[in-house]
């Protein structure tokens, strides 16, 4: 729950469904941002004035992570091995749950995911991995 009447970091959860039925779970996530990418058709009517109609295009967005195991490096090893074998690449889900400020809960679900790997990290002395996926999504959809 957000204090001071604002929504923190903390006040989200994220539950990534494959399209295989199994669950992805990122650990130790840092960061999530999401976008969506709206169409806009614009035209000008024969009085000069101006239409401009906003059209839903999916969206994409980012997941950082600190590496505490390898579940990043598997998930592209894994993509990898399926798109040499001829496999589909299917999409999955991602469910966002959000504890409000006013402590009622909001659930919003994006389907037809694809999971990019951007990052699997930089090795530096005393520093810790950071990994970051992007992703795309088809539909932004309220579940509760």
């Amino acid at each position: 729950m957000g204090n001071f009447g604002q929504s923190y970091g903390r006040d989200i959860r994220l539950d990534i469904n494959m399209a295989t039925g199994g669950v992805l779970t990122l650990p130790d996530i840092t960061d999530y941002d999401v976008k969506p990418t709206n169409h806009t058709d614009t035209f000008i009517l024969i009085n000069g004035r101006p239409v401009h109609n906003v059209i839903p295009n999916g969206g994409n967005g980012t997941i950082s992570l600190k590496r505490v195991d390898s579940t990043v490096e598997d998930f592209q090893a894994a993509f990898e091995a399926n798109y040499y074998a001829g496999a589909p690449q299917l999409k999955g889900t991602l469910t966002e749950t959000i504890s409000n400020p006013d402590g009622t809960v909001s659930q919003y679900q994006l389907q037809g995911v694809s999971l990019i790997v951007e990052d699997m990290g930089a090795w530096k002395g005393e520093t810790a991995v950071t990994q970051q996926l992007k992703f795309i999504y088809e539909i932004f959809t309220k579940v509760a």
